[in-house]
Formats: C-alpha cells, sequence, structure tokens
C-alpha cells in the first residue's frame, strides 16, 4: 500500500464517514477460541477492546492490498449505521487466522448490558436451584437462611479440596483440581451477588432477616449465660 493511494479522495472519504459513525463510540469484540490438545479441548471467552475511528480504519481497511482497497473503501462508505459498523468490524476480524469460535463486535453500551443480562441470568438460575434444593421461596427468610448454609457448604467443600490436593500427581492433575476448586469459588461469589441483590431490591425482607437473627442471637446469648449460671 503507497502513501498517495492512502490519502486519495476516496479513502479521506471514507475515513471521515468512519470517524463520523464512531463518534466517541467505543466498542468490544467477544470472541471464543478454542484450545485443543490431544483430545483436550477447551473454550476461552475473550474480549478485545476498541476505542476510536483510527483502531476501526486499521481494521477495515489500512492493512489490505491495493487490489482489495478499493472494494473495501467502496463498502465502508455503504456502511450507514453504528450497527452495520459493528457488523462490518466483526467480519474484518473473523477473517482472521485466529479466529476459531463465535464472535461478536458491539458498542461498549450494548456489551455491558448483555454482560449484565448473563449475570442477571446466571444469579436466577443459581436462586432457583438454592430455592428447590431446601423447599423455599426466593423472597422469603428461609431462603436468605438457605444462601448462608450454602456458603458454608461451598466453604467445607473447599477444605476437603485442599486436603485432596495431597493426591495431586496420583490419578489428579493440578489443572482438574485447580478447575474443581475455581468453580466451587465462583458458586460462593453468586451467592454472594444473590444477598447483595437482595439486601438491595428487598430491603424490608433484608431488615426482617436481620431482626431475626438479631433475636436468635440474643436468645443464644441468654441460653448460654444461664447454662453457665447452673454450673
Amino acid at each position: 500500500m503507497t502513501n498517495e493511494t492512502q490519502k486519495s479522495p476516496s479513502a479521506l472519504k471514507a475515513r471521515r464517514h468512519i470517524k463520523a459513525l464512531v463518534g466517541t463510540s467505543t466498542f468490544f469484540h467477544s470472541y471464543v477460541v478454542i484450545d485443543e490438545d490431544e483430545g483436550y479441548s477447551e473454550r476461552r471467552r475473550c474480549f478485545d477492546r476498541i476505542e476510536g475511528d483510527r483502531h476501526v480504519w486499521d481494521i477495515l481497511a489500512r492493512d489490505l492490498d491495493d487490489e482489495y482497497r478499493p472494494q473495501a473503501i467502496a463498502d465502508i462508505l455503504k456502511i450507514e449505521t453504528v450497527e452495520k459498523l459493528c457488523d462490518a468490524i466483526n467480519i474484518a476480524l473473523s477473517d482472521g487466522d485466529w479466529s476459531c469460535g463465535p464472535s461478536v463486535v458491539e458498542t461498549l453500551e450494548q456489551f455491558e448490558a448483555r454482560r449484565l443480562a448473563e449475570r442477571r441470568r446466571k444469579l436466577e438460575a443459581a436462586a432457583s436451584e438454592i430455592a428447590i434444593r431446601y423447599k423455599c421461596e426466593v423472597s422469603s427468610l428461609e431462603f436468605i437462611a438457605a444462601c448462608y448454609l450454602e456458603l458454608e457448604r461451598f466453604k467445607d467443600y473447599r477444605v476437603g479440596l485442599r486436603e485432596d490436593g495431597l493426591c495431586i500427581g496420583y490419578g489428579v492433575t493440578y489443572e482438574q483440581w485447580s478447575d474443581e476448586f475455581n468453580a466451587s469459588q465462583g458458586d460462593t461469589n453468586d451467592v454472594h451477588d444473590i444477598l447483595d441483590w437482595l439486601r438491595t431490591a428487598c430491603p424490608l425482607l433484608w431488615a426482617s432477616y436481620t431482626e431475626q437473627r438479631m433475636r436468635e442471637q440474643s436468645q443464644e446469648k441468654e441460653t448460654e449465660c444461664c447454662s453457665q449460671s447452673l454450673v
């Protein structure tokens, strides 16, 4: 690619067109990389930030050979919306040799909204599982108590995993042990997030639970004092 080609009227027009479309927007490229090794397959979700019209231009046209550049510029000038721009960026990135799995490009606002929606669905599923396991309603005092029981269960499980860690090398790989431990820690984080949501979204329910726990703790202290006085 020559400097003359880069600075041609069509190229400059395309650059201005991209600049107008991008504005102050930031984009995110989300994709999946599939690692395969001797029958073992792992899917990793990755995210790359795309900022500014120069970055977008670099992806869409700058590194193309002169043979394909006029068509790329013509295609750029046909892009009329940010949504279509995201599609074009995604196609350009998906054509790379490194691409191994599903890919999407979206604005920062769309990316954050999608991540929040995914997180909400995951927490809703986790809350439903807890409610089913302890036979209670999600919006109940029993459910909050069940969440704390789950936290203890996950904690005890990780204590056991630490003891099982001594068996690494005897049929258990470090990767397998680490995946299991991290998954349990992730479950704990989910429960904490559920409790945080209840604390914010259901303040009256949380206040009732706090009051109940204070009464229980007070009764426990009274019982302990009575037992000590009888000794």
